[in-house]
């Protein structure tokens, strides 16, 4: 993400001027990048009922809560646009919300994708995990998930970067989460950091001569491909950070330290069972955000995701498929977004 061109902002289900609205807001004032403001919602009551009454009344019935929403909608675009920022709103039926990111995430091809982290409540933290962990699991572009109290543009951006031994095969995914971390401090005229993980804690004052003199060499040798990586890549000293423990536990509390805003991550795919597995360390933050965290993919990501989701299918079925007008076309082909009786 060397240039943010084009931002795809989730709006809030409850239908309030939220963090992730602030945010894309302030990134598409800074960077002039289009904004499209899109509210993914659906009720199962409806859905649940479309075997019961007839396709009249369902009809009316979706057309009477899609309606509330879009002007809803248009009621926050014309708050933007009268501070001079151009946002074009959009509705998706979505009982599957990582699904729906999907089919519009390649229909607009944003740049960036940004949601809103639940608050401190945990009632609200256990709701909106699963349906955060799915979309970090398969959103193909960069995901941002904002907190309600971080401000709209990050100063201080944190990258975590793994260039431990073995770990070459992570070169590109390492470069995509510096590169994307020196955009977004590009937008708040802030700084990068760059953050290293050596996992092993050190070992205790009784252990074996011999397994701490190999902790010390292993950790020697993090260092000095660590420091290596950051010379590469033009990273001040006083802006380099070589952590000692799990990673999950670290970097929030060097987050903390820092007073950062940002952390930037990123997530090497893998397959178990037919299903994309996040990493225990992204797992962990999601549920818990130290900060704004945002998430690259590593490349070929869009090959993979083909083997797994029929994308197809999920395109046509959220009426986003290629050459398909969202406007008039939603989750069934044929649907409109507002029945014109209504209009």
């Amino acid at each position: 993400m060397k240039h943010i061109a084009s931002i795809l902002v989730i709006a809030n289900r409850s239908m309030q001027h939220s963090a992730a609205i602030r945010h894309g807001r302030e990134i598409a004032k800074t960077t002039g990048a289009s904004l499209q403001l899109v509210l993914f919602d659906f009720d199962a009551l409806i859905e649940q009922t479309a075997d019961w009454v007839s396709p009249a009344v369902m009809e009316l019935a979706r057309a009477q809560f899609e309606q509330q929403r879009v002007q809803w909608l248009a009621s926050e675009a014309a708050v933007m646009a009268a501070d001079g920022i151009q946002a074009d709103c959009d509705f998706v039926w979505a009982p599957e919300l990582y699904e729906a990111v999907i089919a519009k995430c390649l229909q607009l091809k944003p740049d960036l994708v940004i949601k809103d982290a639940p608050g401190k409540d945990k009632e609200a933290q256990d709701a909106d995990y699963e349906p955060n962990r799915k979309l970090f699991r398969y959103c193909p572009v960069p995901l941002m998930l904002v907190r309600p109290d971080s401000p709209d543009l990050p100063h201080e951006v944190l990258a975590a970067v793994d260039v431990g031994a073995g770990s070459d095969d992570r070169a590109p995914l390492n470069d995509m989460i510096l590169t994307s971390a020196q955009a977004m401090a590009a937008v708040g005229r802030g700084h990068v950091h760059l953050a290293h993980s050596f996992p092993f804690g050190e070992p205790g004052i009784t252990s074996r001569l011999e397994l701490r003199r190999l902790h010390a060499e292993v950790r020697d040798s993090e260092r000095g491909r660590f420091e290596a990586y950051a010379d590469r890549h033009n990273i001040h000293r006083d802006r380099r950070h070589l952590i000692d423990g799990a990673p999950h536990r670290m970097l929030p509390a060097l987050v903390n330290e820092l007073h950062a805003q940002l952390l930037v991550v990123g997530s090497n795919y893998r397959s178990t069972f037919d299903r994309f597995v996040l990493g225990s360390t992204v797992e962990r933050l999601i549920a818990h955000p130290p900060c704004d965290l945002l998430m690259v993919r590593g490349e070929g990501f869009m090959t993979v995701l083909e083997r797994h989701l029929d994308i197809e299918d999920i395109q046509t079925r959220y009426g986003l498929d290629q050459g398909v007008d969202p406007i008039t076309r939603l989750h069934r082909p044929g649907t409109p977004l507002i029945s014109p009786a209504l209009i």
